[in-house]
C-alpha cells in the first residue's frame, strides 16, 4: 500500500471552523475526535463514500466502545445526524459522503493521475488506470484491479474484531470480490454477523475463516452451524 494511502490534507486551524466550534459545543471535544475519525474513515473508501447499507457498522469502523461512560454524552447515532444537519457530511439514499474531504482530495488525485501519466510518456508503458465514482464530485484514481480490492479489502478488515488470518482473509476477499456490489454486499454481510447474537455473546471466528465463508451471513434466519472461537 502506498506510502500516502491514509493521507488528507487537514487545516491546522480546522477546530476554529464554525461549524467545528458548534460541533465541539454540542458534543465536546469527543464529537471533534469522532468527526474526523468518521473523515478518516471516508478517506479508505472507494471515491470516499461510505454505504448507507452499512451504516451501522461505522461505529465499529472507528472502534467505539459502547461500554465507555463518555459515549452516554456524546451518542454516535445524534452526533451523525447533527453533522448531516449542519452538512459537515452528506448522505443520500446510497452513501454517506464528505464534500470537503472530496474537494480536498481532488488536487491530489489528478498531480497522481499527471505523474502517471508522465511516467508512461517516460518510459514507454501504458499503464490502465481505474476511476470510481459514486458521486459526481468525488472521484479516485486506481492503477490497477489489484490495488482497488486491496484498499477495499483494509477498510473492511478494519471493522472485522478477529485479526487473526489477515493474509489468508485477503485471499479470500480477492477471489470472492470482484465488483463495487459484492464491495457492497460483504460489508452488509459483516453487518449482519457484527449485530449477531453469535458475537454479542463473544463467539467470533478468526478472520480467515469469516472471510472464506462470509456469503452465510448475507440472509441470516438462522445463524450457520461454524466453529466458534471465543475471544
Amino acid at each position: 500500500m502506498g506510502k500516502d494511502a491514509y493521507y488528507f490534507p487537514h487545516d491546522c486551524n480546522a477546530r476554529n471552523d464554525p461549524k467545528i466550534a458548534m460541533l465541539r459545543r454540542q458534543f465536546g471535544f469527543l464529537g471533534y475526535a469522532l468527526y474526523f475519525c468518521v473523515v478518516e474513515v471516508l478517506r479508505e473508501q472507494v471515491g470516499y463514500c461510505y454505504p448507507i447499507s452499512t451504516l451501522l457498522g461505522l461505529p465499529f469502523a472507528i472502534g467505539i466502545d459502547p461500554n465507555d461512560p463518555e459515549v452516554e454524552n456524546c451518542p454516535f447515532e445524534g452526533f451523525l445526524d447533527y453533522c448531516i444537519e449542519v452538512d459537515l457530511f452528506q448522505k443520500d439514499d446510497k452513501w454517506l459522503t464528505c464534500k470537503s474531504l472530496t474537494e480536498r482530495m481532488q488536487p491530489l488525485e489528478k498531480s497522481r493521475l499527471a505523474g502517471k501519466k508522465g511516467a508512461e510518456v517516460r518510459w514507454g508503458t501504458n499503464t490502465t488506470l481505474m476511476v470510481a465514482q459514486c458521486t459526481p464530485n468525488s472521484i479516485k484514481v486506481k492503477e490497477s484491479k489489484e490495488e482497488v480490492y486491496k484498499g477495499d479489502f483494509e477498510a473492511v478488515w478494519a471493522k472485522y474484531p478477529s485479526k487473526v488470518g489477515k493474509s489468508d482473509a485477503l485471499r479470500h476477499f480477492n477471489a470472492s470480490i470482484k465488483s463495487e456490489v459484492d464491495f457492497t454486499l460483504i460489508n452488509k454481510a459483516l453487518q449482519n454477523y457484527l449485530l449477531s447474537k453469535r458475537v454479542k455473546d463473544g463467539f467470533v471466528q478468526n478472520g480467515s475463516t469469516w472471510f472464506n465463508d462470509w456469503r452465510g451471513w448475507l440472509e441470516v434466519k438462522e445463524e450457520p452451524k461454524v466453529h466458534q472461537q471465543k475471544l
